[in-house]
Parts: structure tokens; C-alpha cells; sequence
């Protein structure tokens, strides 16, 4: 027998062995249950429908059966795909072209789309399927993306009973479990608030957005996780402090016990956390005693990026005042031209308080900046129309 025919003809048997063990396992399969005439498994697919209104009347459905659907669902979650896992092992023997034909009979026999079915079934029942928790667990830990993604969906909707199972998730050595779970917990928001300490570790991580999604999810949990983040601005990891500024920031003025906390830290020695202090102020309560003052007097500080936050942060908070006005006119000389052009956007908000500094911005409108000259023309016309008294 030629090696070619011989592989196909070890393929056919591996194959029909298959089929036969897939049709004796469907056929020891608990019944399942049924709603209105349909199995439990067509109204889970249906749930993948693209037309809303299907997906409506399968989550309906799914929230009638109710508990009485969870077994089924957690089993067709549990289904090991090791027909494609064979797949993957004996598919490198083969030519491509017997590849290429194999291909489409092992593809009928594949479990991830169920088991994502399964899942969206389990999201769908919401809390009811608390029961779930630790197969939705495993599941988020699953190779293929599309069954753990939904697992992430449906941990989210379940709500605080998975939150342990999310927090040991966060341990995970797979940046995309952790990933993933830092997005459950904030769909879960401020009923995860047991999961602080765990995300704040996520700070540390070195991996890609990971720290920023443990920051969202934090943001989502809101101010039960204030206090951490106060403590974290302390941290010896500059990285830690300065995302728990930001995150502190992001909350807004829920975060305002954290004020205090954050004015001490414009004197942190590393630019990046000072930034990120800045702009947490801006957003959080620029109207708290203290903040305004501090906010000018970073104007001087050494690093551009730093001014700039100043900037900013005085620009959308609307407390420039005439103690600020000396320091934004010597700004127009900074070496940063986005510094400068902002210096000058500043002054103009300011409208004729601002007279003192025409001079200065008519300098500007020759600046080798055109961000710059520009900025300086549109704030002369606004110090100068009557509009702006």
C-alpha cells in the first residue's frame, strides 16, 4: 500500500471510530429539558441569534427553566473537545491536500461552539446559576477564546457568588485569565468589593493593559476601594502610585476622601506620578480648599509633562484666577510648545482679566510653533472682545 493511501485509509478509521464513540455518547446523554416544544440546547444557540428579538425570547425562555437547566447547561460546558485536540496531534502526519479534506469532517464534531452556547445559556440565567461558578471558573481559563469569553460574560452576570472564584483567577499565570477576570469583577462592580486587594497586586504587572484593566475594575467598584488605592499612593513601585492616582481620578468625586492623600503626593519625586496626582485633582474635586493653589504652584514644576497637567487640570476646572496670571505669561517662554500653546489657550479663557499679558501673547503670534501662534491669536481675540469682560 502506498504511504499516502495507507495515511488515508488510518485517517478513515480514526474518523469512523469517532463518529461511532459521538453517537454512542449522544445517545447515554441526560434528556434535556424542554420549553414550549424546543430543547434546552436550541434555545441556548438561539442566543447567538443575530436578531434581537430571538435573542429576547431564548433568554426568556432560559430564565423560566431556571434552575432546572443548570445541570444540562454545566455538562455541555464540561464537554472536553478532545476531538479537536486529536485533530491538532494527527494533522501534522498528513499532506496538506488530506488535510484540506479531512478538515471539514472534523469540524461537525467540534465542542467549542456548544460549549460557548452553554455558557451564554448560564449568563442568561443570571444569578440563578450560581451553581455554575466553578465550571464558568474553568471555563475562563479555556483555550479557545470564544468559550472563555463567554464564561467572562456570564461570571459577570452571576454577580458576587463568583467573585472568589474571580479573585483566585487573578493569580492566574495566563495574562489573558487574569484578563479576563479583572473584566468580570467589573461588571460585578460594587458588589466585588471583597476583589480590591487582589487587583491592586495586578498593579504591579508588567504585562500589557493588564494593570489598566485591574484600574477599570476598580473604578467600577467604586469607593469601597478608595481606601486601598490612598494606601497605594504610597507604594514603593512608582508604577502602583501613579495608577492609583489615575484610578482615584477616573472615579470622580466619589474619590473626594482622597484628596488630602493626593496633595501630599505632588511632591513625589518621579514626573509620572505627580502627572498622574494632577489630573486626578482636576477631576476629582477642584473646588476642595487646597487644590487650586497646589494646582498653580505645579506650574513651576521641572518637568514639561507635569506643566502640562497643571495646565490642564486649571483649564477644566475653571480656577485660573489672577494669582496664576504672572506664572502663565512666563510659560509662554517655555521650551515645551505645548506648554506655551497652552500657557496661551489659559490666558484667553481667562478673558479681560488677562489684558496684562497682550504683550506677551502678541510676541507668540511669531513663534516658530505654529500650535503655539495660533493658540496666541485665538486668546488675543478673546481678551479683547467685550463679550469676554
Amino acid at each position: 500500500m502506498r504511504p499516502e493511501h495507507k495515511r488515508l485509509f488510518i485517517a478513515g478509521v480514526v474518523l469512523t471510530v469517532l463518529v461511532g464513540v459521538s453517537v454512542l455518547a449522544l445517545s447515554l446523554r441526560r434528556p434535556e429539558p424542554l420549553y414550549q416544544g424546543r430543547p434546552l440546547s436550541a434555545w441556548a444557540k438561539d442566543l447567538n441569534s443575530p436578531d434581537p428579538a430571538v435573542r429576547s425570547q431564548a433568554g426568556e425562555a432560559l430564565r423560566d427553566m431556571g434552575p432546572e437547566a443548570v445541570p444540562i447547561l454545566v455538562k455541555s460546558l464540561r464537554t472536553r473537545n478532545w476531538i479537536r485536540e486529536l485533530h491538532l496531534k494527527i494533522a501534522p502526519r498528513f499532506s496538506i491536500g488530506l488535510r484540506q479534506k479531512l478538515w471539514p469532517h472534523f469540524r461537525s464534531f467540534y465542542a467549542p461552539m456548544e460549549r460557548a452556547d452553554a455558557a451564554r445559556g448560564l449568563e442568561a440565567l443570571g444569578p440563578g446559576a450560581e451553581a455554575a461558578v466553578p465550571a464558568l471558573g474553568k471555563a475562563l481559563r479555556d483555550r479557545d477564546r470564544s468559550v472563555a469569553s463567554q464564561a467572562t460574560v456570564a461570571l459577570g452576570r452571576i454577580g458576587p457568588a463568583a467573585v472568589s472564584e474571580l479573585i483566585g483567577a487573578l493569580d492566574e499565570a495566563d495574562p489573558s485569565v487574569r484578563s479576563l477576570a479583572c473584566s468580570a469583577l467589573g461588571t460585578i462592580g460594587p458588589r466585588a468589593a471583597r476583589a480590591v486587594p487582589a487587583l491592586l497586586e495586578v498593579f504591579k504587572s508588567t504585562e500589557r493593559s493588564l494593570p489598566q484593566q485591574a484600574s477599570f475594575a476598580l473604578t467600577r467598584i467604586g469607593p469601597s476601594a478608595v481606601p486601598a488605592l490612598v494606601v497605594a499612593l504610597r507604594h514603593p513601585i512608582p508604577r502602583v502610585r501613579a495608577l492609583a492616582a489615575s484610578t482615584l481620578g477616573s472615579m470622580g468625586l466619589p474619590a473626594k476622601e482622597a484628596v488630602p492623600a493626593l496633595l501630599e503626593r505632588l511632591k513625589d519625586d518621579q514626573a509620572s506620578v505627580r502627572e498622574k496626582v494632577i489630573g486626578a485633582l482636576g477631576t476629582i474635586m477642584p473646588v476642595a480648599q487646597g487644590v487650586a493653589p497646589a494646582l498653580v504652584d505645579t506650574l513651576q514644576d521641572p518637568e514639561p509633562a507635569v506643566r502640562l497637567s497643571a495646565l490642564q487640570a486649571l483649564l477644566r476646572t475653571g480656577q485660573a484666577s489672577d494669582r496664576c496670571l504672572p506664572r502663565l505669561v512666563a510659560l509662554l517662554e517655555d521650551e515645551d510648545s505645548k506648554v506655551r500653546g497652552w500657557s496661551a489657550h489659559l490666558l484667553g479663557q481667562m478673558g479681560s482679566k488677562a489684558s496684562s499679558a497682550i504683550p506677551a501673547l502678541e510676541r507668540k503670534l511669531e513663534d516658530r510653533s505654529e500650535f503655539v501662534s495660533e493658540k496666541a491669536q485665538q486668546a488675543l481675540q478673546k481678551i479683547r472682545t467685550p463679550a469676554a469682560k
